[in-house]
C-alpha cells in the first residue's frame, strides 16, 4: 500500500509498476543487493535496493504512457565477488533485451562495474559512457585487498575509449596522486566546488 487515501488524480509509481516476472517494458528496475565487493568494515549498501524501491514506489507517477517493470534482484553470492559480478553482467545483458531503459540499484559501487560490462555487450559501436556521482575518483593503485576505489580503473580496462566522468569529487578528501592517476586514465573530474559554482543545470 503506497497511500492511505484513494485519489484517482494522484497515482503512485507502486500502483503502476509491474512485478513478478521478466516482461517487456519501457523502463526496467533491477536490484543488486551486494556489499561484499568493497566496503570492508562498512557493510549496509546491500540494503539499498529495498530502501530505494520503498521510496520510489511511494513517489507520484508523473509520466505519461511509460510502462515500468520491476525485474527483481540479481541472485548474488555472498563471499564470491567474481560470481556475483558475472551474474550481474549476464542479468543486465538479458534485461536490456526486454526494456528500453534500465535502472540498476546497487549495492556497493563495484556493482556498477559489472553493470557496465553487461551494458557494453548491448552497445552499438561502443558509445557507452560511465558517469559517476562520487566524492572520490575511484582510481586507486592497490597492492593488496579489494576496494571499490578501483572501479574507474576497471571500467577503463574494459573499454579504453569510453567517456568517463566523475561529478562531485571533494579535493580535500582524496590523496593528491589520485587526481594524476585520473588524468592518465582520461577521466573527466568535476569537483564539488565546480558543481557549486556552475550549478546543477550546467
Amino acid at each position: 500500500m503506497y497511500k492511505f487515501i484513494k485519489d484517482p488524480g494522484d497515482v503512485r509509481v507502486g500502483e503502476v509498476v509491474r512485478r513478478g516476472g521478466w516482461v517487456n517494458g519501457d523502463v526496467g528496475i533491477l536490484g543488486v543487493p551486494w556489499d561484499g565487493g568493497a566496503v570492508g568494515t562498512r557493510p549496509g549498501s546491500r540494503l539499498a535496493p529495498a530502501r530505494i524501491r520503498s521510496w520510489l514506489y511511494s513517489s507520484p507517477y508523473i509520466f505519461k504512457d511509460v510502462s515500468i517493470v520491476d525485474l527483481g534482484d540479481v541472485d548474488v553470492v555472498v563471499g564470491d565477488h567474481n560470481e556475483t559480478w558475472r551474474r550481474v553482467e549476464e542479468t543486465v545483458n538479458e534485461a536490456l533485451g526486454l526494456v528500453k531503459e534500465l535502472i540498476v540499484i546497487g549495492g556497493d559501487s563495484t556493482s556498477s562495474y559489472a553493470t557496465f560490462r553487461g551494458g557494453l555487450r548491448r552497445a552499438v559501436n561502443g558509445g557507452l559512457a560511465y558517469i559517476l556521482l562520487d566524492a572520490h575518483p575511484d582510481v586507486r593503485v592497490v597492492t593488496e585487498g579489494l576496494t571499490s576505489g578501483q572501479v574507474i580503473r576497471w571500467i577503463r580496462d574494459v573499454d579504453p575509449n569510453a567517456y568517463i566522468a566523475i561529478i562531485g569529487v571533494r579535493t580535500h578528501s582524496n590523496a593528491p596522486y589520485l587526481f594524476s592517476e585520473a588524468r592518465k586514465l582520461g577521466v573527466n573530474i568535476y569537483t564539488i566546488d565546480q558543481v557549486d559554482s556552475m550549478g546543477v543545470d550546467a
